[in-house]
């Protein structure tokens, strides 16, 4: 399946190049697989060892560091690669985004594009990044037998051969799950963004249906707005569900990752400095997923905002039945949200903080 340009002038589609090559391209999909596979393994040939020799004790030593990122690994690894989840996602594309008001719809409009400009800049930095970090995280300083279990297992229960197969894939196994990561981050980015321009091209026309002085106009106008609300509805419920399952695990994750935090060792400056580090990195991105669903939310308010701020009362009756179902309509927000349970906003981090 070729995953092609539905809306015209999509500026915002270059994010999803990386995604498309990992979860499309079917050498690269296979390898894909194979590192998924991989880092299960790893996780359960430690746990193994780790419960066979009863060596409990290494939760409080610098091995500890890995827990957090094998979760947000195996999360980042399910969305991106299980077959449920990429139908999911062809679903709310193939399905909503015919749908959807063309971009140029509202010509006053250019959010979008100066957001996309932005986007796509943070994007290559973000990625960047992530190869630059997967290089920092290398064995570069210390003795790599002290700094990450799975490699103390490797020494300790394989020969030399299986060794070096199996620290040359753990090692590269950190880009690919940067890279997974962050395809995630960048399709999560990608269906949002839309939803969030159509809920602004939305408030926009709202707020021009008091220039229009012939009735039938603003009813033809009321009755595109009412549809298009239908449909962004329908594309959140699709995005909530495909959300549902990785909201709880990567919120389980980020609990984790706060407690290796707390236990990995402070011995000297460069442990203090280094939980510093991935404390920042674990707020960044709790802080990224929030706005995202913080944008939504606003941009959906704005939208019923926008509905009541019309000069109804000029209108006729069928008018100003049709604002009414409207706005009847815009008392269901759009949350990203896990059955309510979870709700993705500024407000999950304060409480989280």
């Amino acid at each position: 399946m070729t995953f092609k340009k539905i809306l015209e002038s999509d500026s915002l589609f270059a994010i999803v190049i990386l995604p498309r090559i990992l979860a499309q391209h079917k050498v690269v999909q296979k390898i894909s697989y194979f590192y998924f596979v991989f880092i299960i393994g790893t996780a359960f040939g430690a746990f193994i060892v780790v419960v066979a020799t009863n060596q409990w004790y290494q939760v409080f030593t610098r091995y500890v560091d890995l827990a957090g990122g094998f979760f947000i690994a195996q999360t980042s690894y399910m969305t991106m690669y299980i077959p449920i989840y990429i139908k999911m996602f062809w679903d709310i594309y193939e399905q909503m985004f015919p749908r959807l008001w063309p971009l140029d719809y509202i010509t006053s409009n250019n959010k979008f594009t100066k957001i996309s400009n932005l986007i796509k800049i943070g994007a290559l930095i973000i990625t960047v990044a992530v190869l630059v970090f997967a290089t920092a995280a290398l064995p570069w300083r210390g003795d790599e037998y002290y700094l990450y279990f799975p490699v103390k297992m490797a020494v300790d229960y394989f020969n030399i051969y299986l060794r070096n197969l199996y620290l040359f894939f753990f090692y590269t196994c950190f880009y690919h799950v940067g890279l997974t990561i962050i395809s995630n981050l960048f399709c999560l980015t990608y269906l949002i963004l839309h939803l969030y321009n159509q809920y602004c091209m939305l408030s926009e026309k709202l707020k021009t249906l008091s220039d229009y002085k012939q009735q039938d106009l603003v009813t033809q106008e009321l009755i595109l707005c009412i549809k298009l609300h239908q449909t962004l509805l329908e594309y959140v419920t699709k995005l909530n569900n495909l959300m549902y399952y990785p909201i709880y695990c990567y919120s389980a994750s980020g609990v984790i990752t706060v407690l290796t935090i707390i236990l990995y060792p402070k011995n000297s400056l460069v442990d203090v400095l280094e939980s510093v580090f991935v404390t920042i990195i674990t707020i960044c991105v709790a802080a990224g997923f929030c706005f995202l669903g913080q944008i939504i939310e606003d941009s959906s308010e704005e939208a019923s905002n926008s509905a009541y701020s019309t000069t109804w009362y000029k209108w006729n009756a069928k008018n100003r039945r049709l604002l009414l179902f409207f706005l009847q309509q815009t008392q269901r927000k759009a949350v990203l949200t896990s059955s309510g349970v979870i709700t993705v906003n500024y407000q999950l981090l304060i409480r989280v903080s």
